[in-house]
Protein backbone atom coordinates (compact mmCIF):
# COMPACT_ATOMS: atom_id res chain seq x y z
CA UNK A 1 0.00 0.00 0.00
CA UNK A 2 1.02 3.40 -0.66
CA UNK A 3 1.85 5.97 1.93
CA UNK A 4 -1.06 8.11 0.91
CA UNK A 5 -3.52 5.33 1.47
CA UNK A 6 -1.96 4.57 4.80
CA UNK A 7 -2.13 8.24 5.76
CA UNK A 8 -5.79 8.40 4.72
CA UNK A 9 -6.60 5.23 6.64
CA UNK A 10 -4.68 6.58 9.58
CA UNK A 11 -6.60 9.87 9.35
CA UNK A 12 -9.90 8.04 9.09
CA UNK A 13 -8.96 5.83 12.03
CA UNK A 14 -8.00 8.88 14.07
CA UNK A 15 -11.36 10.47 13.10
CA UNK A 16 -13.15 7.27 14.07
CA UNK A 17 -11.23 7.18 17.36
CA UNK A 18 -12.06 10.84 17.99
CA UNK A 19 -15.69 10.12 17.14
CA UNK A 20 -15.63 7.18 19.53
CA UNK A 21 -14.16 9.43 22.23
CA UNK A 22 -16.85 12.04 21.62
CA UNK A 23 -19.42 9.25 21.57
CA UNK A 24 -18.10 7.88 24.85
CA UNK A 25 -18.22 11.37 26.34
CA UNK A 26 -21.77 11.71 25.03
CA UNK A 27 -22.65 8.32 26.49
CA UNK A 28 -21.11 9.35 29.81
CA UNK A 29 -23.14 12.55 29.73
CA UNK A 30 -26.23 10.54 28.80
CA UNK A 31 -25.60 8.19 31.72
CA UNK A 32 -25.30 11.20 34.02
CA UNK A 33 -28.51 12.58 32.56
CA UNK A 34 -30.19 9.21 33.11
CA UNK A 35 -29.01 9.22 36.74
CA UNK A 36 -30.32 12.76 37.14
CA UNK A 37 -33.61 11.79 35.50
CA UNK A 38 -33.89 8.82 37.86
CA UNK A 39 -33.29 11.15 40.78
CA UNK A 40 -35.90 13.56 39.41
CA UNK A 41 -38.35 10.67 38.97
CA UNK A 42 -37.66 9.66 42.57
CA UNK A 43 -38.33 13.21 43.75
CA UNK A 44 -41.48 13.31 41.64
CA UNK A 45 -42.62 10.02 43.16
CA UNK A 46 -42.06 11.47 46.62
CA UNK A 47 -43.98 14.59 45.63
CA UNK A 48 -46.82 12.47 44.26
CA UNK A 49 -46.82 10.45 47.49
CA UNK A 50 -46.97 13.65 49.53
CA UNK A 51 -49.78 14.94 47.32
CA UNK A 52 -51.70 11.72 47.85
CA UNK A 53 -51.23 12.05 51.61
CA UNK A 54 -52.38 15.68 51.41
CA UNK A 55 -55.45 14.63 49.43
CA UNK A 56 -56.27 11.94 52.00
CA UNK A 57 -55.81 14.48 54.81
CA UNK A 58 -58.02 16.98 52.97
CA UNK A 59 -60.73 14.34 52.53
CA UNK A 60 -60.52 13.50 56.23
CA UNK A 61 -60.70 17.19 57.10
CA UNK A 62 -63.65 17.59 54.75
CA UNK A 63 -65.46 14.68 56.40
CA UNK A 64 -64.66 16.03 59.87
CA UNK A 65 -65.91 19.47 58.82
CA UNK A 66 -69.15 17.95 57.53
CA UNK A 67 -69.60 16.10 60.82
CA UNK A 68 -68.92 19.32 62.71
CA UNK A 69 -71.52 21.13 60.61
CA UNK A 70 -74.09 18.41 61.29
CA UNK A 71 -73.29 18.56 65.02
CA UNK A 72 -73.53 22.36 64.91
CA UNK A 73 -76.91 22.18 63.19
CA UNK A 74 -78.09 19.68 65.79
CA UNK A 75 -76.88 21.98 68.57
CA UNK A 76 -78.67 24.93 67.01
CA UNK A 77 -81.82 22.82 66.73
CA UNK A 78 -81.45 21.78 70.34
CA UNK A 79 -80.90 25.38 71.43
CA UNK A 80 -83.96 26.50 69.46
CA UNK A 81 -86.03 23.75 71.06
CA UNK A 82 -84.73 24.72 74.50
CA UNK A 83 -85.57 28.36 73.90
CA UNK A 84 -89.06 27.44 72.73
CA UNK A 85 -89.53 25.25 75.80
CA UNK A 86 -88.28 28.01 78.10
CA UNK A 87 -90.52 30.56 76.42
CA UNK A 88 -93.52 28.23 76.56
CA UNK A 89 -92.81 27.18 80.12
CA UNK A 90 -92.20 30.80 81.10
CA UNK A 91 -95.40 32.08 79.54
CA UNK A 92 -97.64 29.24 80.66
CA UNK A 93 -97.45 30.17 84.36
CA UNK A 94 -97.92 33.83 83.45
CA UNK A 95 -100.94 32.95 81.34
CA UNK A 96 -102.34 30.81 84.16
CA UNK A 97 -101.71 33.64 86.64
CA UNK A 98 -103.47 36.10 84.31
CA UNK A 99 -106.37 33.67 83.96
CA UNK A 100 -106.56 33.33 87.75
CA UNK A 101 -106.50 37.12 88.13
CA UNK A 102 -109.23 37.47 85.52
CA UNK A 103 -111.32 34.85 87.31
CA UNK A 104 -110.81 36.58 90.68
CA UNK A 105 -111.65 39.94 89.09
CA UNK A 106 -114.85 38.55 87.61
CA UNK A 107 -115.71 37.00 90.99
CA UNK A 108 -115.07 40.32 92.72
CA UNK A 109 -117.23 42.11 90.15
CA UNK A 110 -120.01 39.57 90.67
CA UNK A 111 -119.77 39.94 94.45
CA UNK A 112 -119.68 43.73 94.06
CA UNK A 113 -122.88 43.61 92.01
CA UNK A 114 -124.52 41.42 94.65
CA UNK A 115 -123.41 43.81 97.40
CA UNK A 116 -124.68 46.78 95.41
CA UNK A 117 -128.05 45.05 95.05
CA UNK A 118 -128.17 44.36 98.79
CA UNK A 119 -127.24 47.93 99.58
CA UNK A 120 -129.99 49.22 97.28
CA UNK A 121 -132.49 46.83 98.87
CA UNK A 122 -131.45 47.92 102.31
CA UNK A 123 -131.66 51.55 101.30
CA UNK A 124 -135.15 50.94 99.94
CA UNK A 125 -136.17 49.19 103.13
CA UNK A 126 -134.71 51.99 105.15
CA UNK A 127 -136.62 54.50 103.06
CA UNK A 128 -139.84 52.56 103.39
CA UNK A 129 -139.20 52.17 107.11
CA UNK A 130 -138.72 55.94 107.43
CA UNK A 131 -142.07 56.55 105.78
CA UNK A 132 -143.86 54.14 108.06
CA UNK A 133 -143.04 56.01 111.27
Amino acid sequence: MSEEKLDRIENQLSLVLQGMGVMQQGMGAMQQDIVLLKQDVGVLKQDVGELKQDIVAMKQNDNALREDIVDFRNRIGSIEASIMLIVRDGFTPLRNYADDLNFELSEMQRKNRLLNRRVRRLERRDLTDDFEY
